[in-house]
């Protein structure tokens, strides 16, 4: 078992954490030490990865074996608007933390995305050459290649679209339950993703880790859907449950994808499931009804 530092407090961090509602599930490991915003446990760490100083301070105490960077500045409209805050998260953020692993002999784990690449085709295999054309894919790929040329251990994980009942974050899938059981309609997007479900993607990173994964790994969810489809998905999981409630469930359209913005976001995961293929990767409908229930308690 690898005692394991992970960096960032977003749905991921959140996931990997040992209070999180599905680490009673797995098998005991040493990933006791992770990074935190607002919890008072001995388990939690306050750093910046942009301090070098004091995350070396936080690593020499914990004396992890591994470090997932999953600290992220991720929001694609505000890194266009604050170019160089995101370069200096997502970039150097990353060669800080790289540093620190090679100084004490650290494995180096990367929490990279779909956004390295600009979206046109999709179905992207890890070996598909990137080119991203977006400031946030383009400060993560900065942080690709940094841990590629100055790691001395490393392993990067590509993920897309997280989703799950993280009560911090609203992703698409929350966003969906919520306003179609307040009856209200919705708009989705043809875009079509690879919906991922966070406790899933959080286990497979831990399998890959304790499988001595190096190199480029794409992390996501089997099923490739657009947006409408997702939206139906979820519309038809909520009707089915209107008897019992009352609920008027809001409707689904579809809507053109915005100029600019990608209309294929998907990761091949053909590598995945070859070399791990005794992962069970969840069905997209099975981890919605999860995620209801997380949310309303029905």
């Amino acid at each position: 078992m690898k005692r394991t530092l992970v960096l960032g407090a977003g749905m991921l961090g959140y996931y990997l954490r040992p209070f999180s509602p599905t680490f009673a599930s797995r098998s005991p490991r040493d990933w006791a030490v992770q990074n935190g915003t607002d919890v008072d446990s001995n388990n939690f760490h306050m750093v910046d990865v942009l301090d070098l100083d004091g995350l070396r301070k936080v690593v020499q105490k914990v004396d992890p074996e591994v470090i997932i960077n999953t600290a992220v500045y991720g929001n694609i409209n505000l890194c266009e608007q604050n170019p160089k805050i995101a370069e200096r998260v997502n970039h150097q953020g990353q060669r800080n933390a790289i540093s620190v692993c090679n100084e004490l002999g650290v494995k180096m784990v990367y929490i990279s995305t779909n956004s390295v690449f600009c979206g046109r085709s999709g179905n992207y295999p890890e070996d598909h050459k990137p080119h991203p054309d977006t400031v946030y894919g383009r400060t993560k790929l900065l942080g690709e290649g940094a841990t590629r040329e100055e790691a001395d251990d490393w392993a990067i994980f590509r993920i897309t679209a997280l989703f799950g009942d993280y009560p911090g974050f609203q992703d698409f899938v929350q966003l969906l339950i919520r306003e179609l059981r307040a009856g209200r309609d919705m708009d989705c997007w043809d875009q079509v993703i690879s919906p991922s479900y966070g406790p899933f993607v959080a286990e497979a990173i831990m399998e890959l880790i304790e499988g001595g994964a190096e190199g480029v790994w794409h992390v996501a969810g089997r099923e490739q859907l657009s947006r409408l489809r997702i939206g139906e998905i979820v519309q038809n999981k909520l009707k089915g449950m209107d008897g019992d409630t009352g609920i008027d469930v809001g409707e689904v359209s579809v809507i053109a994808t915005p100029n600019g913005l990608p209309i294929n976001r998907t990761l091949s995961i053909k590598k995945l499931t070859r070399e791990y293929g005794h992962l069970n990767i969840p069905d997209f409908g099975d981890c919605v009804d999860k995620v209801i229930k997380g949310m309303t308690g029905e």
